[in-house]
C-alpha cells in the first residue's frame, strides 16, 4: 500500500462554550463533548472558568478522587499565583516567570477512566471549594490584572501551554458580560460555541455577544458555532418561528455556507430538551444507549462532528453492563432514614428473614431482604453499595451458613466502614449457637437462638432501639410468617442431613412457586437420576420452611399401600373420628386438608413411580404438595423440577468440609470422576474420611473396581448405596422391558454426554434390539423404550426426546453387569452407529451441528481405537470438521492421538487412511504456525503414498501434495510452492474433473502461489475463474466460495481496483459473519483484508476501528505470536501512522518484527516485509540514516529471496530511495526511482497505485536534481492517472499535488 507522509501534530484547539443566559445546558454540553472526544483517543482539558458559579465537576464526580474539590486548586489559584509572582520585587526581568505561572499540568486533575489510545479528560477546576473560595473570586482585581500587571501575557502563555499538552481545551465560560467571560470569549479561544435557547432575549443577546467578540478580535481568525439548546417540540408552530428567527439573526456568522450547508449545520447543532437530565448532573454518554437518533447523546455526537469538521462523529459504545453500573453512580440515591432497614441473610435462614421483616413492618419500618449469596460476582461491592445507599441500618442474621459465605465478611467490612459514633450501620442478630470468629465478633449480637417467640421479638426491637407498642408480657399478635424457632405441631419428616450442601437456587425457586399456588394446589415434582439427592432436597425444604406450616407429613410412596397407610396415620394425628375402613380415613384426611382444619399444610410424597398411582391422594386446600420421583412423566399433573447433579463448586465444598485436609485440587479430581453425583460424592467423602486413603489410590479403584467402590455402605439418610440404587432399577427394567434394557446397555458405551436420539432410531442401531421385540421396526415403539428408561431414572431424556444422557457412574455399573463378550459387542455396535450416522461434508457449515453432536462420542466411546475402515473414515471426517470450524488445537490433538493409535495397531499400521490423517494433521499444525512440523509430516506422507499407491493421480496423493505446497508457502519457499501447486492442479483436473471441490481448492492454491511470487494479474485470473465456478456449483454461502471471494478481493486491491475490492469484501464479510460468526478464523481473515482495502481507499478511521475489533479477536483466538495476529497488528501500525501517531506506529512495527523473527528465518519474505514497514516509520520519525540502513537490509535480502523484480523487492527499493533523499543523496534516489518505475510499469501496469507512487516519487527526484521539465511532464501524466484511478481526494493524489513523497508498505496475503 502507498502511505502518505504526515505533518507534525497540530497544536490543540481552545473551544469556549458560552451562553448569554444561564440554564441553556451549556455545561452539560461541554462535558459530553469532552467525553466523546476523549473516547475517540483525544487528549482533552476541560476548564471551569465559570468562577462565580462553578459546577462542571459535578458531571464528572464518579471519576474524581476529590469529588467536592476541597483540595483541588484551579483557575483562581493560578490567577492569584500569577499576581503574587508579578508583585515579587526580586523576580527576573525576562518573562520566563509568566510561563512558569501558566503551567496547567500543575493544577489539572485526571479523571479515573481508561480511555482508548492517548485519550483522556483532565479537569482544571475553578478552584478549591473551601470557605475562602467565594472571597477569592469576588475580590480578584481584574482591572489591576490587565492594567498594572501583564495579565494579557499570562493569558497568552496559559493558552500556549494548554495547546501544547492537549488536543482540545474546552472552556466553560461565565454567562453574560464580565471580565472572566471576556477572557474566555476574546483572549483564549480558537472556536466559540455560542449556546442559546429560542427566547428572544437569549437569541438577541447571543448575537450581540458574537458581534462584540468579532469586533474585539480585530481580524484574528475565530470560528463561531451558534448552537441551539433545550429544543422542545410541544409547540411546533412557535418552534418553527423561533428557528427562523435564530437562523436569520445568526446568518452573518455563516455567510460562507450555501443554503443546503446552512440547513445541515443547523440540524447538526440542535440539542433537544430531555426532562430526565434536569434532576441530576448525568453524562448522556452513560445515560443513553448509542445510535439512537433522537437521543441527547446523538445530538452531542452531531455537534462534535461539526466541531471537529467530521473527524469525530460518534461515541464508541461502552459495554452495556459497564454503562449501567456507572450510571448508578451518577444517580442521586433516595434519602435514607432510620426506618429503612436491609436484612442480610443466608438462603437457609429465609424464614427467619421473612419473620423479622414482618415484625419490623408491623412497627412502620421499610424493609428490604438480601440473600448474601444472591449478589456474588465481579460487581459484588458495587451492587452492595447501591443497595446500602437507600437504607439506614442493616440487620445481619448470623448463622453457621451465613458466616461461611465468602461474601459475608466483605459486607460486614463495608457496613463497619459506614458506621459512625452512636449510629451503627450494622446490627448483628444471632440465629444459632455457631461460634463466631472475627470480624463477626466486633459487635455484640442480639440472641434469637433458642428463644421463645415473644422474647425473640422483644430482643429484636431492643437491638434496633424501637419502642415496644404492647405492654410488657402481653402476647404477640403475630401476622404473616410464623416464628421459625419451633417445628409444626404435626410433623413426621425424616432426620435432617447435617451435611446438606448447595441447592440454594432450587430451594428458593421451590419456595417461590409453592408460595404462588394460592388458589389451587399444584404439586411440585422433583425428578432426576437415582442418587442425585431428590429426597434430601425435599427433607431440606421441609426443615428450612417448616415455620410456614402447621402440618408437614412425609409419605413413602413407592407402593400405593404405603400411601394409604401414611394417610391413615395422619387421620389419627388430626384426631378425626374413627372410620370403618382405611379408604374412609383417607377420604376424611383429604376433606380436612381441603377445609384447612389443621391450618397450612405440606404433604411430601417420596419416591413416587407412576403419576396415576397417587393422583387420587393429592388434596386441594390451603397447602402444598411436594413429591420426588425418578419418573419424569409428570408434566400434566405437576410442575416438574429436575434435580441435577451438584455444580462443581458444590461438590468441592461438600468434600472439603467432610474430609479434613482435603486439597481443593484433589476434591475437584474426585468430583470430576464421580460426575458430581451427590450420593456418590457423599459416599466418597465417607470413604476418604474413614479410611484415610490417598485420593490417587481412590481414583485408581474407581477405574479398576468401580462397582466395589460404589457399592459400599450408603451414607446416613440414604437407603441404598450408589450402585445398589441403579442395580435395582436396572434389574426391574430388564424384567419389564428387555429391549429397553438392551438399548440402555448399548448406550452405556457412548460418552457420558448427550446422545442424539435420532441415532437410536436408525436401522443400524435398532438391529440388535429386534431379537427382544420384533415390533421395533416401528419408530413409535422405539420411542416407548426411551420413555421406559426415563421412568427408572437410569438416563435423563429431554422433554422433546431429542437427546438422552447417561451419567458416567450409571454407565460404569451397567458395563460392570455385562460379560466381556457383551461389552465388546456393544462397543463395536456403538462404533458402527457413529460411523453410519447421517452427516455431510465436514467443510459444509450446515453439517457442523451434526458433527458437534457426534464429537463427544469419538473419544468417549473410544471409536478412534477401532480398526473398522468405515469407523476410521468417520474419525478422519471429525478431525477435518474441527479444523474447518477453526478449532485447530482440538483437530491436532485428536489427529495426533489417533495416528499414534493406528500406527501402533498391528491390524492397521501405516496404511492409506493413516497417511490421509497425516495430511489433516498437517493442516492443523500449519494453521497454528507449526510450519516445520507440518512440512515434515506432509512430505513423509506424500513419499509413503507414492511408494504404496500405484496411481500417480490418486486422490490422496493430490490432496497431500497440496498440503506440501501450502507448507512451502508458509515457510517462504514461494517458487517451489508455485511449481508444486501447478503440478497438483493438473493432477486434480485429471483425477476429479474441472468443477470438483478438490480441483477448485487446487486452483485456489495456484492463485495463492502466484500472488506470493508477485504475479498479481495471474492470481486474479485464477481467483476470478474459481469464484465463478464455486458460485455456480456450490452456491454463494459455501465456505470455499467465500474463501475464493476473499482471495479475489485481495487480488483486486493488489492490481489497484480498490472500489471493487471493497464492494466484494462487504458482501463476503457480511456473509461470513452470519454463517460462522464474528470470531471464526475465516471471518477474521476477511475483516483483516477489508481493513487494508479501507486504508487503501483513504478511510483510515474506518480501517482503524475494524482492525481494533479484529485484532482483539485474533488475540483471543491465537494469542500474540501467531502470524495472523501479527499481520493484523501491522495493519494497526499503518493506521496509527496515517492518523499522526508516529511513535505508536514505530513501536507496534518493532513488536511485529520481533514476533516474525521468532517464527521465521532471516530470509523469510514476511519477516522482510516487517523490516521494510519498520523502515517507513523510522524515516517518518526523522531518523533518515537508520531508515536507510533498514531499507538497504530489506532490499538486499528481498533480492536474494525473491529476485530483483518481485513487487516486494521493488516496494522496498521505493522506501530506500525515500531514505536516500532524506539522507542527502538525491542522485542515488533518482537512479532507484527511474528503474523501479520502469519495472513496475512492466510488471503491474502504468495505472497500478504502486506504479503511480513510484512515478510520483520520481517527479520529486527529478525536480530536486534539476530536471524541472521532466518532472513537470511526468507529474501531469501521473496526476491524471491517479485522479482517474484513485480519485481527486484520495490521500495519494493529494500528496502528489503537494509534492510529497510516498512510501510503499507490504501487507502479505495469507499462505
Amino acid at each position: 500500500m502507498t502511505v502518505t507522509e504526515q505533518a507534525p501534530p497540530a497544536p490543540g484547539q481552545i473551544v469556549t462554550f458560552y451562553s448569554y443566559k444561564g440554564g441553556s445546558g451549556r455545561t452539560m454540553t461541554l462535558a459530553n463533548v469532552a467525553w466523546i472526544l476523549a473516547s475517540n483517543g483525544h487528549r482533552v482539558l476541560v476548564v471551569d472558568w465559570d468562577l462565580e458559579s462553578p459546577g462542571l465537576h459535578r458531571y464528572f464526580h464518579p471519576f474524581l478522587l476529590d469529588k467536592e474539590l476541597r483540595n483541588s486548586p484551579g483557575v483562581i489559584e493560578m490567577l492569584t499565583g500569577f499576581v503574587t509572582a508579578a508583585l515579587q520585587p526580586d523576580r527576573d526581568d525576562d518573562l520566563g516567570w509568566i510561563d512558569a505561572a501558566a503551567q496547567v499540568l500543575d493544577h489539572a486533575v485526571s479523571l479515573e477512566w481508561r480511555f482508548p489510545g492517548k485519550g483522556g479528560v483532565d479537569l482544571l477546576p475553578s478552584g478549591r471549594q473551601t470557605r475562602s473560595y467565594a472571597a477569592a473570586v469576588s475580590t480578584f482585581d481584574w482591572p489591576k490584572f490587565y492594567d498594572r500587571l501583564p495579565g494579557a501575557a499570562f493569558i497568552e502563555a496559559l493558552a500556549r501551554n494548554m495547546r501544547q499538552h492537549y488536543d482540545y481545551i474546552l472552556v466553560d465560560s461565565r454567562t453574560g458580560l464580565s471580565d472572566a467571560a471576556g477572557v474566555c470569549t476574546v483572549l483564549l479561544p480558537d472556536v466559540v460555541v455560542n449556546c442559546f435557547t429560542l427566547s428572544i432575549q437569549s437569541v438577541d443577546g447571543a448575537v450581540a455577544v458574537s458581534e462584540s467578540i468579532r469586533h474585539q478580535r480585530r481580524g484574528r481568525p475565530l470560528r463561531f458555532l451558534p448552537a441551539l439548546m433545550r429544543v422542545e417540540d410541544a409547540e411546533q408552530v412557535k418552534l418553527e418561528i423561533g428557528r427562523d428567527h435564530a437562523r436569520r439573526r445568526f446568518r452573518p456568522f455563516l455567510e460562507h455556507a450555501s443554503p443546503d450547508e446552512a440547513n445541515r449545520y443547523w440540524g447538526d447543532v440542535e440539542v433537544p430538551y430531555k426532562p430526565y437530565f434536569a434532576y441530576e448532573e448525568i453524562l448522556a454518554t452513560f445515560a443513553e444507549r448509542p445510535r439512537l437518533e433522537t437521543s441527547l447523546l446523538a445530538a452531542f455526537e452531531r455537534l462534535v462532528g461539526v466541531l471537529t469538521q467530521g473527524q469525530v462523529r460518534e461515541m464508541p459504545a461502552i459495554d452495556e453492563s459497564e454503562r449501567r453500573r456507572w450510571l448508578q453512580k451518577f444517580e442521586r440515591p433516595r434519602p435514607s432514614s432510620a426506618s429503612d432497614v436491609l436484612i442480610s441473610y443466608a438462603a437457609v435462614d429465609r424464614m427467619w428473614a421473612e419473620w423479622i421483616q414482618q415484625r419490623l413492618v408491623d412497627v412502620d419500618m421499610r424493609v428490604t431482604l438480601l440473600d448474601i449469596d444472591s449478589v456474588a460476582g465481579p460487581h459484588f461491592t458495587g451492587e452492595l453499595e447501591r443497595r446500602l445507599a437507600t437504607v439506614g441500618r442493616t440487620l445481619v442474621l448470623l448463622s453457621k451458613d451465613y458466616v461461611s459465605s465468602p461474601q459475608a465478611a466483605q459486607l460486614w467490612a463495608l457496613l463497619d466502614s459506614r458506621s459512625s459514633a452512636g449510629t451503627p450501620a450494622v446490627v448483628p442478630i444471632r440465629l444459632d449457637s455457631t461460634r463466631l470468629s472475627p470480624p463477626f465478633t466486633e459487635r455484640l449480637p442480639a440472641e434469637l437462638a433458642n428463644q421463645p417467640r415473644d422474647r425473640a421479638h422483644e430482643a429484636l426491637l431492643i437491638a434496633l432501639g424501637v419502642p415496644q407498642h404492647s405492654p410488657t408480657g402481653a402476647p404477640l399478635e403475630e401476622t404473616g410468617p410464623r416464628f421459625p424457632g419451633v417445628l409444626p405441631p404435626i410433623w413426621n419428616v425424616p432426620q435432617r442431613n447435617p451435611g446438606f450442601t448447595g441447592r440454594r437456587d432450587t430451594l428458593e425457586q421451590l419456595r417461590d412457586r409453592l408460595s404462588a399456588s394460592v388458589t389451587v394446589v399444584v404439586p411440585q415434582a422433583l425428578y432426576g437420576l437415582g442418587g442425585v439427592g431428590k429426597t434430601q432436597v425435599a427433607i431440606e425444604y421441609a426443615y428450612r420452611f417448616a415455620a410456614d406450616y402447621d402440618l408437614v407429613w412425609w409419605i413413602s410412596a413407592e407402593q400405593v399401600s404405603q400411601v394409604r397407610s401414611a394417610l391413615g396415620e395422619l387421620a389419627r394425628e388430626l384426631r378425626l373420628q374413627e372410620a370403618d375402613t382405611l379408604g374412609e380415613s383417607v377420604r376424611m384426611v383429604r376433606d380436612a386438608l381441603r377445609q384447612g382444619r389443621p391450618g397450612r399444610w405440606l404433604l411430601i410424597f417420596d419416591n413416587v413411580g407412576d403419576p396415576e398411582t397417587i393422583r387420587e391422594f393429592i388434596p386441594q386446600g390451603p397447602g402444598h404438595v411436594l413429591l420426588t420421583s425418578r419418573n419424569q412423566e409428570w408434566t400434566q399433573d405437576a410442575t416438574v423440577v429436575e434435580i441435577t447433579t451438584f455444580s462443581r463448586s458444590e461438590s468441592i465444598t461438600f468434600l472439603t468440609r467432610r474430609v479434613q485436609g482435603l486439597a481443593v485440587t484433589d476434591a475437584d479430581a474426585v468430583a470430576n470422576r464421580l460426575g458430581d453425583l451427590p450420593l456418590a460424592i457423599e459416599q466418597a467423602a465417607a470413604w476418604l474420611s474413614e479410611t484415610g486413603m490417598p485420593v490417587t489410590r481412590y481414583l485408581e479403584l474407581l477405574d479398576t473396581q468401580p462397582l466395589r467402590i460404589l457399592d459400599e455402605n450408603p451414607p446416613v439418610g440414604y437407603d441404598r448405596s450408589t450402585a445398589a440404587t441403579w442395580q435395582l432399577s436396572l434389574e426391574q427394567l430388564r424384567k419389564q422391558s428387555p429391549a429397553a434394557a438392551k438399548l440402555l446397555e448399548i448406550c452405556a458405551f457412548f460418552a457420558p454426554e448427550p446422545i442424539p436420539t435420532r441415532l437410536l432410531y436408525t436401522p443400524r442401531f435398532t438391529t440388535p434390539l429386534l431379537e427382544y421385540d420384533p415390533a421395533l421396526h416401528d419408530p413409535i415403539r422405539q420411542g416407548r423404550l426411551i420413555r421406559q428408561i426415563g421412568r427408572y431414572a437410569l438416563a435423563s431424556v429431554d422433554s422433546g426426546q431429542t437427546i438422552m444422557q447417561i451419567h458416567r457412574l450409571v454407565q460404569a455399573v451397567i458395563q460392570d453387569s455385562l460379560t466381556p463378550a457383551e461389552r465388546e459387542e456393544n462397543r463395536k455396535h456403538v462404533y458402527r452407529v457413529l460411523a453410519t450416522a447421517e452427516r455431510a461434508d465436514p467443510d459444509e457449515v450446515a453439517s457442523w451441528p451434526a458433527y458437534a453432536r457426534l464429537l463427544p462420542h469419538v473419544r468417549g466411546s473410544r471409536a478412534n481405537h477401532s480398526s473398522d475402515m468405515q469407523v476410521r473414515l468417520f474419525v478422519v471426517d471429525v478431525v477435518r470438521y474441527l479444523w474447518s470450524r477453526g478449532d485447530f488445537s482440538s483437530s491436532q490433538e485428536l489427529a495426533e492421538e489417533t495416528v499414534q493409535l493406528w500406527r501402533g495397531d498391528p491390524r492397521i499400521g501405516e496404511d492409506q487412511v493413516t497417511l490421509l490423517l497425516d495430511f489433516h494433521l498437517g493442516n492443523a499444525l500449519r494453521s497454528q504456525a507449526m510450519f516445520d512440523r507440518a512440512l515434515d509430516i506432509d512430505q513423509r506422507a506424500l513419499e509413503r503414498l507414492k511408494e504404496t499407491v500405484e496411481e500417480e493421480d490418486d486422490p490422496y496423493i493430490v490432496m497431500t501434495a497440496g498440503g506440501v505446497a501450502a507448507d512451502l508457502r508458509a515457510l517462504g519457499r514461494f517458487e517451489e510452492a508455485r511449481v508444486l501447486a501447478e503440478e497438483t492442479y493438473e493432477r486434480a483436473q485429471r483425477t476429479f474433473g474441472e468443477d470438483h471441490d478438490r480441483t477448485l481448492l487446487a486452483a485456489n492454491n495456484v492463485a495463492v502461489s502466484l500472488r506470493l511470487v508477485g504475479d498479481f494479474n495471474g492470481a486474479a485470473n485464477y481467483d476470478e475463474d474459481t469464484l465463478s465456478r464455486r458460485r455456480r456449483v456450490f452456491g454463494e454461502r459455501h465456505l470455499y466460495t467465500l474463501l475464493a471471494a476473499n482471495n479475489y478481493a485481495h487480488d483486486l486491491r493488489a492490481i489497484g481496483r480498490f472500489d471493487e475490492s471493497k464492494e466484494l469484501l462487504e458482501k463476503t464479510l457480511q456473509t461470513y459473519r452470519s454463517l460462522v460468526g464474528e470470531s471464526a478464523p475465516a471471518t477474521l481473515r476477511a475483516a483483516k483484508n477489508m481493513a487494508v482495502t479501507l486504508r487503501k481507499l483513504g478511510d483510515i478511521r474506518g480501517a482503524r476501528q475494524l482492525t481494533g475489533e479484529t485484532l482483539q479477536r485474533y488475540r483471543d483466538l491465537h494469542g500474540e505470536e501467531h502470524p495472523d495476529t501479527l499481520s493484523c497488528l501491522m495493519n494497526a501500525a499503518f493506521e496509527e501512522s496515517a492518523l499522526g501517531n508516529g511513535d505508536a506506529a514505530e513501536r507496534i512495527a518493532r513488536q511485529v518484527l520481533a514476533g516474525y523473527e521468532s517464527l521465521y528465518d532471516e530470509r523469510h519474505p514476511f519477516r522482510l516485509a516487517a523490516l521494510n514497514n519498520l523502515a517507513i516509520f523510522v524515516r517518518l520519525g526523522g531518523a533518515a540514516k537508520a531508515a536507510k540502513a533498514l531499507s538497504e537490509q530489506a532490499t538486499e535480502l528481498f533480492e536474494r529471496a525473491l529476485g530483483p523484480e518481485h513487487p516486494y523487492t521493488l516496494s522496498s527499493r521505493i522506501n530506500l530511495a525515500n531514505a536516500l533523499v532524506d539522507d542527502g543523496d538525491p542522485a542515488g534516489a533518482r537512479a532507484i526511482d527511474e528503474s523501479v518505475k520502469a519495472a513496475l510499469e512492466r510488471i503491474l501496469g502504468v495505472d497500478n497505485p504502486d506504479t503511480l507512487a513510484a512515478a510520483a516519487n520520481l517527479v520529486d527526484s527529478r525536480r530536486i536534481t534539476g530536471d524541472t521539465a521532466g518532472a513537470d511532464e511526468l507529474l501531469a501524466v501521473t496526476l491524471d492517472r491517479s485522479r482517474r484511478r484513485l480519485g481527486e481526494n484520495h490521500p495519494n493524489t493529494l500528496a502528489m499535488e503537494e509534492g510529497r513523497r510516498l512510501n510503499c508498505d507490504i501487507s502479505p496475503p495469507p499462505t
